[in-house]
């Protein structure tokens, strides 16, 4: 569709505040998230993102985490799945302030490309100014693994069908880090129902 939105979000999380953030975008049309969070003492948050773009859709998330307190702790989960035309954007900064010693980040972006025209940016990134903490971060983008093709293929499995196993399991791999049933089955339902040319 031909729809455009921009949104921004806020959160600061107080001392011992734990949150799970999740975002899930599927579909062709333009739209952009901002998230800039601060994280008291002791404060924690597991992010997982998950990003499906066909068409010439244009999807992003640009997030900003910022260890404030001491003792704070932040997961961040990235995957993105795109095709056709798409193009997909994950910038994501995770800060650790002066006053954030002892702080944990482990930040990771997987992206897979389905085809020649799709497109990714993807900037996972740390900003420390602290020695007493533990980190990592890491990126990649690329396309299905051909071994794991090959495998479920030698399986009698038909190639675009094994494609889709394979796609649905990278995209569930987030989607059932929520700890929610309920709210897992419909998102994958969602996200099968879009990646297989339905209305999502």
């Amino acid at each position: 569709t031909g729809a455009t939105m921009i949104a921004s979000h806020a959160l600061h999380e107080e001392e011992s505040a734990s949150v799970k953030l999740g975002t899930f975008d599927f579909g062709s049309s333009r739209i952009l998230h901002n998230y800039y969070i601060t994280l008291g003492d002791k404060a924690q948050i597991d992010a997982a993102h998950l990003l499906y773009g066909d068409a010439e859709g244009q999807r992003g998330n640009i997030v900003v985490i910022e260890h404030k307190g001491e003792h704070a702790h932040t997961t961040q989960n990235a995957k993105h799945i795109l095709k056709e035309k798409a193009i997909g954007i994950f910038d994501a900064l995770i800060r650790v302030n002066h006053t954030g010693k002892y702080a944990v980040t482990h930040q990771n972006a997987r992206s897979v490309l389905l085809d020649n025209g799709a497109y990714m940016v993807s900037k996972p990134h740390l900003d420390i100014y602290i020695d007493e903490l533990e980190a990592s971060h890491g990126s990649t983008t690329g396309q299905l693994d051909p071994a794991q093709l090959f495998y479920l293929q030698s399986r009698g499995i038909a190639r675009e069908e094994a494609k889709k196993m394979l796609i649905y399991a990278f995209a569930k791999d987030v989607i059932e880090t929520l700890g929610d049933e309920a709210i897992e089955k419909r998102l994958i339902e969602k996200f099968e129902k879009r990646y297989s040319g339905g209305a999502a």
